[in-house]
């Protein structure tokens, strides 16, 4: 048996990692998905799981249900980086996937600076992201979220925008904030990038192809915003339009 102390204070696990198709944790739902995410990993060469391992998809899944973290720790993330290596398919994005995008809200002001700092703004048209979306490119900032231990990141953009689609904008506006799509280079993350999506999403039915960032903050090259012209509330808002003017939009 595989110890690696630290982990969960000792967490251990066999020659393969969640390799049990009849681990009760994952019954129900998504259970048929989930047996055939790990006959594809393990090609029906499975072995029991240990309790730690059981421990751990349980707190995986009450993060995807509930979005409850209280259960994974910064250090079993720091953990996990140190053995991704030995579970590819488990712990570590598809090597084909170069960009991830995080929905978020920032404030107006850091806004306003990315724009004037961005080397280019592209109408979301011209980039595939719809018509009312301004895409910033060149934008080199670090951005922190408010997210404890680790930023959940989307390898799809469609996700990744629905945050702020979801949520209501005149209040965020009023709150001294705007709704962004962050937009972060695999390259800049790929030290502290953990989870294969597909194995996420074999987890909990809604799908949402998400892999974590380790830590609070995130090197964003590009952001996607909702052209501001629809959203005119507030002092800091038409500032937001002039600077995007000024950008030639």
């Amino acid at each position: 048996m595989i110890k690696l102390k630290d982990l969960l204070k000792e967490f251990e696990f066999g020659e393969k990692l969640f390799a049990d198709p009849s681990d009760p944790i994952l019954s129900g739902g998504n259970s048929t998905e989930w047996s055939a995410f790990l006959r594809k990993v393990y090609s029906g060469d499975y072995e029991s799981n240990t309790n730690d391992e059981t421990y751990l998809l349980k707190a995986l899944k009450t993060y995807l249900s509930v979005s409850d973290k209280n259960d994974i720790t910064s250090d079993m993330l720091k953990d996990l980086l140190l053995i991704r290596n030995q579970f590819p398919n488990i712990l570590t994005p598809p090597s084909d996937i170069t960009t991830l995008f995080r929905g978020m809200t920032i404030d107006i002001e850091s806004l306003i600076k990315a724009v004037q700092e961005c080397t280019d703004v592209i109408k979301g048209s011209a980039g595939g992201y719809g018509s009312e979306r301004l895409a910033l490119k060149g934008v080199s900032r670090s951005i922190t979220s408010r997210s404890r231990n680790f930023i959940s990141m989307s390898t799809d953009y469609r996700v990744a925008e629905r945050f702020p689609a979801t949520t209501r904008i005149g209040d965020i506006i009023q709150d001294g904030r705007y709704p962004v799509t962050a937009v972060v280079s695999m390259q800049d993350v790929k030290d502290k990038v953990l989870m294969n999506p597909e194995f996420l999403d074999a987890i909990i039915e809604f799908k949402e192809s998400e892999c974590w960032v380790v830590g609070s903050d995130i090197p964003v090259s590009g952001l996607i915003i909702t052209n501001p012209i629809y959203h005119d509330v507030g002092p800091e808002v038409n500032q937001l339009v002039q600077a995007l003017k000024s950008k030639g939009v």
